[in-house]
Order: structure tokens, then sequence, then C-alpha cells
């Protein structure tokens, strides 16, 4: 009862198998100790996924799935792998994937990214999570705490959608040369930043005013989260140039124009913006 595997039944009378009709995924610390289990439903049960509740062994916030096994080969490749699912981390390691992990059904949080960090020099984590409808609202839930550390530049974090919206498990399974593409995939990974833009203009036509000014108010607010000046004017000028729609001679009008809308809903936030990013001239690439 203590290790959550068995609980009392609401009557009173006895116990019952927690996990019962459920196939059962055993869960490691990184010294490949057993310190809890996934099981997912083998019949209509809900929910289709449990994890062992929270114990003195095991924290599903500050745990990830795989990690005891990942670790090494993150180490090698210098970068990890973040999956949503137990048998997408799984699927990854059966197709030599060796660096991937599992984040348990949760958002990452900054104890799960702390283990990740200790294992890459480059800070490199590469989020794979299932494509919905939801779009960046999925992703933002997705990585939790971890966005404002990839605003600062401190996590080189990127993200990677699968073609028809398959999980990693799904995709793997699709053609014999799946994790050869998975591994193309990584390689070609935008940063979070990038795909948030891609998103941003997805089916947007430019030239209608009213998606024009959706892209632009959506932009200045992604590039207001960004802290370092550098990296921040990086994203103006390439959101500038795709607002010019080829038009170069428009580029620095637009950057000024981003600029300005940032400055607007900093002040609204009150967080001081121009001690900490001066206005200054933009100029076309």
């Amino acid at each position: 009862e203590q290790a959550g595997l068995i609980r009392q039944r609401q009557n009173g009378d006895g116990f019952y198998d927690y996990f019962r009709d459920r196939i059962i995924i055993p869960i490691h610390d990184i010294q490949g100790r057993v310190i809890g289990f996934g099981a997912r439903t083998l019949t209509n049960e809900q929910p289709k996924y449990l994890n062992s509740p929270e114990t003195e062994l095991f924290n599903k916030g500050k745990t990830l799935y795989a990690l005891d096994k990942a670790r090494h080969g993150i180490s090698q490749q210098d970068r990890g792998v973040v999956v949503e699912g137990y048998f997408d981390a799984i699927a990854l390691h059966a197709a030599g994937i060796t660096n991937a992990v599992a984040s348990l059904g949760t958002a990452l949080s900054l104890d799960q990214v702390r283990q990740l960090l200790r294992y890459t020099d480059s800070k490199q984590l590469i989020l794979n999570f299932d494509a919905d409808a939801a779009g960046t609202n999925a992703a933002s839930r997705a990585i939790g705490e971890i966005a404002d550390l990839a605003y600062k530049g401190e996590v080189q974090l990127k993200v990677v959608n699968l073609p028809d919206g398959k999980d990693a498990d799904e995709f793997l399974n699709s053609s014999s040369d799946s994790a050869e593409q998975y591994r193309q995939l990584l390689a070609t990974a935008p940063l979070w930043v990038d795909w948030q833009i891609q998103q941003i203009i997805k089916n947007r036509n430019l030239k209608q005013a009213n998606d024009y000014q959706q892209v632009v108010q959506q932009m200045a607010k992604l590039f207001a989260q960004i802290s370092n000046i550098e990296t921040r004017t990086y994203y103006i000028r390439q959101g500038a140039e795709i607002l010019s729609q080829g038009e170069s001679r428009l580029t620095s009008n637009q950057a000024e124009s981003l600029l300005a809308q940032i400055q607007r809903l900093q002040r609204r936030e009150s967080i001081g913006v121009v001690k900490t990013f001066p206005a200054r001239s933009f100029k076309p690439r």
C-alpha cells in the first residue's frame, strides 16, 4: 500500500490491485533501481495511463523515464530527446536512438531539465511531443518551466513535429527506414523560437490585413519574452524580413514597428524596457 501497488477498497473491505488489467512498465532511478511503475490499460478503462502515486521513492515531477538508460547516449551525442510516453521512449531505444527519455505525461519541470543538462555540454534538448490541433499551446504546456530558460538562452531547446501527427512509436513502425528519417528530423529540428515563428505564420496570408495584423501582434508578444538583447535583435530582423514579403526596402520600417510594439508590451508589464532594451535603428541585411 505504501508503494502504491494496492489500494484500500472504498467500502473498507480489503484491498484491490491498483494496476489491474494493465501492462506494467517499471520506472527506475538514475542508478537503475525500481522506484515506481507506469501502466497502460488493456481494456477500455479510464484513464488510459496510470503512474504510481507519489511516494518517498517516486516523484513524477522529478523523474524522467529511461534516463538511467539514456544518460550515456545523451553524453555521447551531446543532446537529449524528450518524448511524452513510455512506449515512445522504448521504441526509440529499440531503434538505436539511445538518448531518449519520457516526461511521464507532465510538463517539464526545472528538476527534470537540470537532470538532463548534466549530461549535455551544449545544453541541447529536443522535444518531440504529439502534434495536435492546439499547436503552440500544446507545446507550451509540454515545455512547462523550461520555456524561460530557452528565452534566456540557457538551454538550446529544439522541437520536432512528426508527419501526420504521429507519435514516435507510430512513426518508427511506419516504414523500414523510419529510424534514419527520425535521426534526420532530429538533425534539422528548429530552435524553439524559430518553431514558434513557423506556427505563427502557418496558414496566414500576409497580404490580408487581418492575418497580417495578427502575425505582427503574435511576433511582438513572442519576441518580448526573449531577454537576451542580441538574440531578440536577431529575431526582430528575421520577423521584419518575413513581414516585408521580399520587399527589402520595407524591412527597416517593419523592424522599427515590431520594436515599438515590443516596448509597448513591456511597458504595460512594467519590466523596464528602456533600461533593458534601448531603442536602436534597424537596417536591412
